[in-house]
């Protein structure tokens, strides 16, 4: 039994109970305060002990087809009870894979009952969402140390919200402030962003530390094309991720066989990465829980400072619906949000939606509306600034994975390891290649290297033919033979691309 610092009023716990003892001081000092201001209605349900206690869950999230359910394939060697893969949208209900002697099927009322997982809150949305929710037992090495959520395939049009029955958007957010890590799929045969993805990236807001970007599927294109679709996912990501930096994108093709085996031996560093953060992903879980914890008490503290504000000096107006939607009027809420924002010194990205919160702000009565109370608020600021700092000091940090848990990625990396490269042949080699310098009508002038070969002819294709009849030298064709370097000149646009072409071999003739 290891001892604790004096902030935790003499009582000793050690590095295996810390979350426990957290989850001990939210429920006496945080509650209250979600109690009072009604912070279920507006965000989340209070946090429960299997939240705090529950293993790692990595949740799949993409558009239809994109690989998901094989994703977990590939990580278990097996497929998961009720799983369908294929080119159309196959999963329709969101699958929490989880460790089981027995494959087997839990229904999903069943599922948020069970303490072994952090999806009690679950149940506030409804019998119909809980109809799409279940838990599939499997007995694979992985899931000893993580459950993993397969999530339906992201549909286009009004197929995504009104065909859904059940809130979608609603159900990501939820989860995303559950999961410890979110790989985000994409295809490399298809890399539109829709309006629907667009929306459910927003949901992630607040949680961007722990999302991961696969671009699954290599197999499929060479690596020159890699580099366009590779180019092509950055440029749509740009328009929806709002951050400066450019995320990590792990390129590979995650199946046991695929149609290119030497696809795994070109991106070999992305999927070790890949594999590292799943790995990491259950040495920091108490790490990320922690900061999970203190997110959700800054957003308590905002969601009781911004009632207090709304509530103003007095109560003013009648307890009626009328009354209501007088007191949350957009202007007047614009008004108090920026008030708060001001006096308190908050980041505009940390209030809530104007909108959401008004939306849901008109149902409410006026008994639900209270201002702050500084016995309790002085609470919960005493679990932020020292019951957390405490727990910190005495949780024990390792980053390296345990040697079991290794062992369960040996014959993925032994795969990988043992991946045959790119064959020589379809590599170009420095004396394959001849230099064309190519000039613009601007004036200015480039060098490309092309595929040659010894006594070849260097000859324009792509975008428009040489002029008929003309100068075979002239724009858009050159018949220098054995030039090392020619120069042509070409439109601008469009421009043409040069080629080295053979010419036939000289038989001698018969004497």
């Amino acid at each position: 039994m290891c001892k604790a610092n004096k902030s935790f009023k003499e009582k000793q716990i050690c590095d295996e109970k810390v979350i426990k003892w957290l989850m001990e001081r939210y429920q006496a000092k945080v509650v209250p305060v979600e109690t009072r201001h009604s912070f279920e209605r507006f965000h989340s349900p209070r946090l429960t002990e299997a939240e705090f206690e529950a293993k790692p869950v990595i949740m799949l999230l993409g558009q239809y087809s994109t690989g998901k359910t094989s994703m977990i394939k590939y990580l278990c060697n097996e497929e998961y009870p009720g799983s369908s893969i294929g080119p159309e949208p196959t999963t329709d209900s969101f699958n929490v894979v989880h460790y089981a002697e027995e494959p087997h099927i839990t229904e999903g009322m069943s599922l948020t009952e069970d303490t072994r997982f952090p999806f009690q809150g679950l149940k506030s949305f409804g019998t119909t969402f809980c109809s799409h929710l279940r838990g599939c037992g499997l007995n694979a090495p992985l899931l000893k140390y993580m459950s993993l959520l397969d999530t339906p395939g992201l549909l286009a049009g009004e197929k995504h919200t009104t065909h859904r029955q059940y809130d979608f958007n609603k159900v990501i957010k939820f989860l995303s402030d559950k999961v410890d890590l979110i790989f985000l799929l994409f295809d490399t045969t298809k890399l539109d962003t829709t309006e629907e993805l667009k929306q459910v990236i927003n949901c992630l807001r607040g949680n961007e530390e722990k999302v991961r970007i696969l671009l699954n599927k290599a197999d499929l294109v060479d690596e020159a094309e890699m580099i366009r679709v590779r180019g092509a996912l950055m440029w749509n990501l740009s328009k929806i991720l709002v951050a400066p930096e450019v995320p990590r994108v792990y390129i590979g093709s995650f199946t046991r066989n695929p149609i290119d085996p030497t696809v795994m031996n070109t991106y070999k560093e992305d999927y070790l990465d890949m594999f590292s953060e799943i790995l990491w992903c259950v040495n920091r879980a108490r790490s990320r829980k922690i900061n999970d914890l203190i997110k959700r008490i800054q957003v308590v503290e905002i969601h009781a400072g911004l009632m207090t504000f709304l509530c103003g000096s007095k109560w003013k107006f009648p307890n009626s619906p009328h009354g209501m939607a007088k007191m949350l009027n957009e202007g007047r809420i614009r008004q108090k949000f920026m008030e708060y924002r001001i006096i308190r010194r908050k980041m505009l990205q940390d209030l809530p939606d104007k909108d959401q919160f008004r939306k849901i702000a008109v149902e409410t009565n006026r008994k639900d509306w209270v201002k702050e109370d500084p016995r309790l608020m002085k609470q919960l600021h005493d679990f932020l600034e020292t019951d957390i700092p405490a727990a910190l000091v005495t949780m024990e940090y390792d980053e390296n994975p345990s040697a079991e848990l290794q062992f369960v990625f040996k014959d993925l990396i032994d795969a990988i390891e043992k991946a045959p490269p790119i064959p020589p042949t379809s590599r170009l080699d420095d004396d394959d290649k001849v230099t064309a310098e190519t000039t613009t009508h601007g004036g200015n002038t480039r060098t490309v290297e092309v595929p040659s070969q010894a006594g070849g002819v260097i000859t324009a294709v792509g975008a428009g033919p040489p002029q008929a009849g003309g100068d075979p030298t002239a724009q858009g064709a050159n018949t220098q033979t054995g030039a090392p370097k020619t120069k042509v000149g070409i439109s601008d646009p469009p421009i043409h691309v040069y080629k080295k072409a053979t010419t036939p071999p000289v038989v001698p003739s018969q004497a």
